[in-house]
């Protein structure tokens, strides 16, 4: 009985872990809703004049929601390598 409650478990693990890695694939930041072309222009416009420290009200300062645009577009700069994050809360970046 232990043995057979390893294996489900063991089971179960597998189970949890393809279906994270299916949910990861399935997300194309490229088509995120959230993500308009002001918001990556306005990006671009940041690393094109020297970079530096960025906030997310730096890109759209009129709006909290901002911090998740900003999230999604720093996601994808920092998978390729090219941001870290500047504080805790990924609300602010290192480019």
């Amino acid at each position: 009985m232990k043995k057979f409650s390893r294996i489900l478990l063991l089971a179960l693990a597998v189970l949890m872990m393809a279906t994270m890695a299916v949910s990861a694939a399935d997300y194309d930041i490229n088509n995120d809703s959230n993500v308009n072309d002001a918001d990556v222009q306005a990006l671009i416009e940041h690393i094109a004049n020297g970079g530096g420290y960025i906030s997310a009200y730096d890109i759209r300062p009129d709006s909290v929601a901002t911090i998740n645009i900003l999230d999604a577009i720093a996601l994808k700069a920092y998978v390729n390598g090219a941001i870290l994050p500047a504080d805790d809360n990924w609300t602010s970046y290192w480019y």
